[in-house]
């Protein structure tokens, strides 16, 4: 099940596509990703994740001010990197471990 889990989350990661466009910070196979890779990453994918929750709190007609969207961006970047770290940084590792990284 676990195994299973890591394969398919890594099957993702292995993706150019997933990577774009940061292709140049994805590590070889046998390398882990390290938190200041995981930092880069939520840096510029955690705005993303930010967005939508800001055009959720949008749809929902929720007023919003500048405060509110501070605390958007931070949620957003803090989301992602919680997310990416519990999920595709471990297959990630995991099989860097395993590989001799």
């Amino acid at each position: 099940m676990i195994d299973g889990l890591e394969r398919f989350l890594n099957s993702i990661s292995d993706q150019d596509w997933s990577w774009w466009p940061l292709l140049g910070l994805r590590p070889s196979a046998q390398t882990p990703i390290d938190r200041l890779t995981l930092c880069k990453l939520s840096l510029l994918f955690g705005p993303l994740t930010a967005l939508l929750i800001l055009l959720l709190l949008i749809y929902r007609s929720i007023p919003l001010d500048a405060v509110r969207l501070l605390i958007i961006l931070a949620v957003g970047v803090g989301s992602y990197s919680l997310l990416f770290a519990l999920s595709f940084r471990w297959a990630w590792n995991r099989r860097a471990r395993r590989l001799g990284g």
